[in-house]
């Protein structure tokens, strides 16, 4: 907090989608007013993840690869799909382990949101090929839908921040004429988890 300006800078880490959505409508909170960071961890960097697997946890090398792949770095997942594999053993199937309410919102979204609200798919299968889509408007109601069925989340490019994201999505290319333009991109949503992100464009 500096004393001249009875201002206090914040940062905010969360693994919840709907933080935005619920500190504006369940708290009636005024998020212009947030001026600090909001930090998007739902997963950890694979480095870290690839650690953790087999330092701390002591999975090998081809089951960590298969670990990352599926899961990426979400622990708890990784935590109950290795739990399952131990419980289950030849009955394992890795897609039985997806977060719960998972593949119902994906059913919701492409089937009742699309419906609704014109490009949801198009969205979602963004997001499931690229890992990030870009939006105009971060009020864009195909935003809220996805993040409170749990399948994304929204960031921008400056102040809501997810982690492992690599800084050149804020920038697309497209052709105009005889040569290219750069269009800066402001808002975005990322998938919730790497499993989620895998889902998606299992169904879409």
């Amino acid at each position: 907090m500096t004393k001249e300006g009875n201002h206090l800078n914040v940062i905010l880490v969360t693994s919840e989608e709907r933080y935005l959505y619920k500190l504006r409508d369940d708290l009636k909170f005024n998020v212009k007013n947030v001026d600090g960071v909001v930090i998007h961890a739902g997963e950890v960097p694979p480095k870290a993840m690839r650690e953790l697997l087999m330092d701390e946890w002591g999975v090998g090398s081809h089951l960590a690869a298969g670990l990352l792949a599926v899961n990426g770095g979400h622990v708890r997942q990784a935590s109950n799909i290795l739990a399952d594999l131990t419980l289950k053993r030849d009955g394992f199937s890795a897609d039985q382990c997806p977060r719960k309410g998972v593949l119902a919102g994906i059913y919701n979204c492409s089937n009742e949101g699309d419906k609704k609200h014109s490009g949801m798919k198009k969205l979602m299968r963004q997001l499931g090929v690229d890992g990030f889509a870009p939006i105009a408007d971060p009020t864009d109601v195909r935003a809220r839908w996805l993040a409170e069925q749990g399948l994304a989340g929204l960031v921008t490019n400056e102040r809501l921040v997810a982690v492992g994201l690599p800084p050149d999505v804020w920038k697309s290319e497209y052709p105009f004429r005889f040569w290219k333009r750069s269009l800066i991109h402001r808002h975005g949503l990322v998938p919730s988890s790497q499993m989620t992100r895998m889902l998606i464009l299992s169904r879409i």
